[in-house]
C-alpha cells in the first residue's frame, strides 16, 4: 500500500501542472489572469490616480469633450461607432473623425493581420462591421476615415484636434504609434483620452511613456479605465518615446 502511495504522490505536480496547462488555454483563465495582473499594475506604474466626476464607460468621452467645449474630436478606433454617436449627440457643435481599418479587411482578421503596419489583436471586434451604430443627425457630423492607422498621414491634420481619443488595437506598438499620431493632431491646449489602461499593451507603453516623459502629467481615471493627458504648449508635437 505504501508504495501505491508514494507512487501517486509522485505523480501529482506533474498531473496538477498538466490541468493548470489546459485550464490557463481556456479564455476564461486567461481574461482573469490578466485582469489580476493589470490590477496590480494600475499600483506599480508612475501614473498618478485622480478623480473625475463617476462617467459611466461609455458616457466618459462623450461627457469630458462637452465639458471642455470640444469642437473637433478624433478617434483611433471606431468600433462600433458608438463612442463617436455619443459625442456627436453630447456636443452638437462638435466634428468627429474615427479612424478604422479598411472594409475590405474588417471582418477577416488573419488578412488584416498581414496587411496592417501595426499589430492587431484578434479578440477587438473582427467579424463586425466598423461604425454600424452611427446614422441618423448624428452621423452628418462624423466623418470616418478607413485605412491602416500606422501608415496614417497625421501631418494632414496636424493641430486641428481639441480631444483625441486612442481606443483601436491594445497592442503595445500599436498604442505607440497612435499616441505619436496623437501629439500630431492634438491642439496645443488639447487633451488626449486613452481607453482600457487595464489591457497590457495599454499600460505597459503608458507606464513606458510616463518614465520616459516626467514633462507629460498622465492622469489615471481607475473608474472609467482611461488616462487623460491635458496637453500644453511645452509638450513637442509628436514627441512620445523614442
Amino acid at each position: 500500500m505504501e508504495d501505491h502511495r508514494s507512487s501517486f504522490l509522485a505523480i501529482v505536480p506533474r498531473l496538477t501542472n498538466g490541468l493548470f496547462q489546459a485550464a490557463f488555454r481556456r479564455k476564461a483563465t486567461r481574461n482573469f489572469l490578466r485582469g489580476v495582473l493589470a490590477e496590480a499594475k494600475f499600483y506599480a506604474g508612475r501614473i498618478r490616480e485622480v478623480s473625475e466626476p463617476p462617467f459611466t464607460q461609455q458616457s466618459f468621452v462623450a461627457s469630458y469633450a462637452r465639458a471642455i467645449g470640444a469642437r473637433s474630436v478624433f478617434e483611433f478606433g471606431t468600433g462600433s461607432g458608438a463612442n463617436a454617436m455619443a459625442i456627436a449627440r453630447e456636443c452638437p457643435d462638435c466634428s468627429v473623425w474615427t479612424l478604422d481599418v479598411p472594409e475590405e479587411i474588417e471582418l477577416n482578421f488573419e488578412e488584416a493581420r498581414h496587411r496592417l503596419s501595426v499589430e492587431v489583436r484578434p479578440d477587438l471586434q473582427w467579424g463586425l462591421k466598423r461604425g454600424r451604430l452611427i446614422s441618423g443627425e448624428p452621423a452628418e457630423r462624423i466623418h470616418q476615415l478607413r485605412e491602416d492607422s500606422g501608415a496614417f498621414d497625421a501631418e494632414r491634420y496636424a493641430g486641428q484636434f481639441d480631444l483625441v481619443y486612442v481606443d483601436a488595437s491594445h497592442a503595445y506598438s500599436a498604442v505607440k504609434s497612435d499616441t505619436d499620431k496623437a501629439f500630431t493632431l492634438v491642439k496645443p491646449t488639447g487633451t488626449i483620452i486613452w481607453d482600457d489602461y487595464i489591457w497590457p499593451g495599454v499600460w505597459l507603453y503608458l507606464n513606458d511613456l510616463s518614465a520616459a516623459r516626467p514633462d507629460l502629467e498622465l492622469k489615471l481615471v481607475k473608474e472609467a479605465n482611461k488616462v487623460l493627458l491635458r496637453v500644453s504648449p511645452d509638450s513637442p508635437a509628436g514627441a512620445s518615446i523614442k
